[in-house]
């Protein structure tokens, strides 16, 4: 009876029969109740139930997701997860059945109105039948049993996964890769679809790996160099056989291979992970989509679960952006950029590179990826800085989409190469890319160059070297080493270095540049000379033949042929045109008037040269990047007409307004000032001016040989024989790689000329000799308005020699 009242009052029997009927069963047994006592309990203990299931499901749906994300468990944790808690609800449904049927059996009437015993249904008996192995304690209890063995089994995987045993176990896990792999990406087949397909999925494939934090992908410029010394094409197919030799080549354990096949409309894509040494397959993965639209969230995938298996953290990889985020989400386009990139790194078709490129950036108008690989190709190429200050700053602006690395590269590019124009911010992103990955080829390389520029030789030479090494290093890499050895007087270890460059890439264009470069250094000139008409003449690359046409036009001016000069560099400046890389705006009237006044003395002319190039182009009708206050205005002082030179600079000061043009240009804008200080007869702040004009905000501006040919002319004014004569001597030591291109066109003879008259005057007649005799050496064959000059020196040598003989 006290088992009946403690019931709830909704379950309380309603007769004394129904009374006699429970205390019956109560005591059938002698002993406890056949049916569990909370089976009596009402209805609101499903709604209870219920509600606490409610609460769960949304409990562990937000943990499972929240795990995730911040802990990096495997995607299927969640779904997993939402079917554990799915389960739970047939089994509180059917326990509320248990209690609802066993509930109606107690409290029904033993004997219908008409006599007769009470029969149950077939629910109603199966439901008293379970009720002694049902409960709701029994359900809770089972609910956490399921929920801790599911995460048991979360575990069990990850702990497998992180020690590297079974299909869970990862490949850094257990061995067969090492942190920071290298891996090789193979060209991609498409096989019943459009080849230009295998493509796009290699460049997305190769993208996506790019941003790892354990693996790094090989750079398409190793591979070119690996094909070439292999004697093949750099552009040659990289099928998986091909792959595996230049892999083992290179030092890389594993290959990424795959394909895309049609079937029907849709497409199946594969991928695996191989052995470049044994062939074996490490990791497959493939997929199957209805049609192109959804080839790179297909290869977004796959890339992702390749990464996963490697070992890289699932956390890591989940926060990279998708695929179609960092590309681009138009197939056509990434298509382009594909072809592009490869044409670019390894065909160094540039004006090809450059079209592909531009389709690419015009089918998507903010993929940022292809903006600062056509930024790199404008640059290579030659092009208006107008042209890849764009492309840089759209890489620039859209460069959250890229992954970390491209990310970098792109940020750097646009402080380096683009409009940001902010050395020492470019110098800190290459070396926060190198802590990333220390033997970064791009990174290596152009860090190299800025601190080649800032005059740090050594440092540079350590980064080129270590970037060869690493096997990573293209031709620049090579050609920035020899350049940064001579300009430290290492010209016994460049000679090495250049050997060690034509070895590597005897076919590549750009290397041929190094012969004439070191018969310079080492004062063979004529070397030089035969070596750039053999360029000029048979190169197959056009931008070759023009880079040898003007250092051609540059030695011509050097022995003071100036007619000679002009007809080369007219020839190399309608080169440039033909191939999209026209000269500056007024640079021919600028170089004439130029001419004028430094060789000829003829400073009227020049003004008036001068005069009538800005009046037929004024400088406000070109554009801001293009317009040459700041040449003008030397071109003026240094024809005597200051006063013309200052109205400039005021120019420039009122209409210049983007601040990173005006902080690269501040150390040109202090040599005009130097040069209008000269031309008022202010020697003294002209080197003050001219010492300015060699700094940037974080150091040297990188020409070496400048600013003692400038400090020469300033102290010789201000009557400091000393002071002046040591600074041209600073300037014939300085290695003669850094004035390769004009300065010492323009101020080598005049410098020996000027320091034989100076040696002269102390008396010290051997040394006044020896420039006299260099000047005359190389003015020997001068255009005839220069003999002169040449006639002058021939007769200070033969009154010397006189002196002597007496």
């Amino acid at each position: 009876v006290m088992r009946c009242l403690e019931k709830d009052a909704d379950d309380r029997p309603q007769s004394a029969t129904d009374l006699l009927r429970v205390l019956e069963s109560v005591t059938s047994s002698g002993s406890l109740p056949t049916m569990p006592g909370i089976l009596l309990g009402g209805r609101r203990r499903l709604w209870r139930a219920l509600a606490f299931y409610a609460l769960a499901f949304v409990a562990v749906t937000v943990l499972a997701k929240a795990a995730i994300i911040a802990i990096g468990l495997p995607e299927w944790v969640f779904p997993g997860a939402l079917v554990m808690m799915a389960l739970g609800l047939p089994v509180i449904l059917f326990t509320a059945f248990v209690h609802h049927g066993a509930h109606r059996a107690m409290t029904a009437p033993a004997l219908t109105p008409g006599g007769s015993p009470t029969s149950h249904s077939t629910m109603t008996k199966l439901a008293v039948k379970a009720s002694p192995w049902v409960s709701w304690r029994k359900t809770a209890a089972g609910g956490f049993i399921a929920f801790g063995t599911f995460a048991l089994l979360v575990v069990v995987f990850m702990v497998l996964r992180a020690l590297g045993i079974g299909p869970a176990g990862s490949l850094l896990a257990s061995g067969k890769l090492k942190e920071n792999e290298r891996l090789l990406v193979t060209d991609f087949q498409a096989t019943g679809a459009d080849t230009s397909l295998g493509s796009a999925v290699t460049e997305a494939v190769r993208t996506d790996l790019g941003q790892s934090s354990v693996v790094t992908v090989v750079q398409a410029s190793t591979v070119g160099a690996s094909l070439t010394r292999m004697e093949r094409s750099p552009t040659s197919r990289l099928d998986l056989a091909l792959a595996r030799e230049v892999a083992q080549r290179e030092g890389v354990k594993a290959v990424v291979d795959g394909n895309i096949r049609q079937l029907g409309s849709g497409f199946l894509v594969a991928l695996r992970l191989v052995s470049a040494e044994s062939g074996d397959e490490l990791a497959s993965f493939h997929e199957t989509i209805d049609g192109p639209k959804e080839l790179i969230p297909a290869v977004d995938r796959l890339t992702r679960e390749l990464r996963g298996k490697i070992g890289e953290s699932l956390k890591s990889v989940r926060s990279n952006p998708a695929l179609e985020q960092v590309t681009t989400p138009s197939l056509e386009a990434l298509k382009q950029y594909a072809a592009g990139a490869r044409t670019n790194d390894l065909g160094s078709d540039y004006p090809k590179a450059i079209g592909l490129l531009t389709e690419a950036v015009t089918l998507d108008t903010s993929f940022a990826m292809a903006y600062r690989k056509l930024g790199m190709a404008l640059l290579n190429d030659g092009r208006p800085r107008e042209q890849s200050d764009a492309a840089f700053e759209r890489a620039y602006r859209y460069r959250d989409r890229l992954t970390e690395r491209e990310r970098y590269l792109a940020t750097t590019g646009y402080f380096a190469f683009g409009p940001g124009r902010n050395r020492q911010k470019a110098i800190a992103g290459y070396e926060s890319l190198l802590e990333r990955d220390s033997l970064d080829p791009i990174a290596l390389s152009n860090l190299g160059s800025l601190l080649s520029d800032r005059g740090e030789f050594a440092r540079a030479e350590s980064l080129y070297r270590r970037a060869i090494r690493s096997g990573r290093a293209g031709p620049g890499e090579h050609m920035n080493l020899v350049y940064a050895e001579l300009k430290n007087n290492e010209f016994t270890q460049a000679d090495s270095s250049a050997a060690a460059a034509r070895a590597e890439y005897p076919t590549v264009a750009l290397i041929a540049r190094l012969a004439p470069a070191l018969f310079y250094a080492r004062g063979r000139v004529d070397s030089a000379t035969l070596r750039l008409l053999q360029i000029r003449a048979g190169d197959r690359d056009v931008g070759n033949r023009a880079w040898a046409t003007h250092r051609l036009a540059d030695l011509e001016m050097l022995h003071g042929r100036l007619a000679a000069w002009a007809r080369l560099e007219a020839d190399a400046q309608a080169q440039d045109g033909a191939r999209g890389a026209p000269p500056p705006p007024l640079s021919g009237a600028g170089d004439s008037a130029w001419m004028d006044s430094w060789f000829l003395e003829q400073p009227t002319r020049s003004v008036q040269k001068l005069d009538a190039a800005l009046a037929h182009t004024p400088l406000r009708s070109l554009k801001e990047l293009d317009r040459p206050y700041l040449p003008a205005a030397e071109l003026y002082a240094l024809a005597g007409r200051p006063d013309r030179a200052r109205a400039l600079l005021a120019q420039y000061a009122a209409e210049v307004k983007d601040t990173a043009l005006r902080r690269d240009q501040e150390p040109e804008r202090h040599n005009a000032l130097g040069e209008i200080a000269l031309a008022e007869r202010r020697p003294l702040d002209a080197v003050a001016e001219f010492r300015a004009g060699d700094q940037l905000p974080d150091g040297s501006t990188g020409c070496m040989p400048c600013l003692p040919a400038a400090l020469g002319r300033a102290f010789d004014q201000a009557n400091m024989p000393d002071s002046a004569i040591a600074m041209y001597e600073r300037y014939l030591a300085t290695p003669a790689v850094l004035s390769y291109y004009l300065l010492d066109a323009q101020m080598l003879a005049g410098i020996h000329k000027r320091l034989g008259e100076m040696y002269e005057a102390r008396g010290d007649r051997d040394r006044a000799v020896s420039h006299y005799l260099q000047f005359v050496t190389l003015w020997k064959d001068a255009d005839p308005e220069l003999q002169p000059k040449v006639a002058q020196v021939k007769q200070r040598l033969a009154h010397l020699r006189d002196v002597e003989r007496r």
